[in-house]
């Protein structure tokens, strides 16, 4: 079902994506604007370093928090 999920920050125009069902689409859709066709770009996961094996002082974990 498609709903109005915000606006675009591009030209002001409605936002609309699906949201509950999507008829078996893997990966769902994305949010798209109705004006200029601008998809949603927040698709990048934030990541941080792991800490390394072994690594015992506190300024390395805090180096890796």
């Amino acid at each position: 079902m498609r709903q109005r999920v915000g606006s675009c920050s591009i030209c002001g125009g409605s936002v609309e994506g699906e949201r509950g069902a999507w008829y078996s689409v893997n990966p769902p859709p994305p949010d798209r604007c109705t004006s200029c066709g601008a998809t949603r770009g927040d698709d990048v996961i934030e990541m941080r370093p792991n800490p390394r094996p072994g690594s015992q002082g506190l300024a390395d974990r805090i180096r890796y928090m």
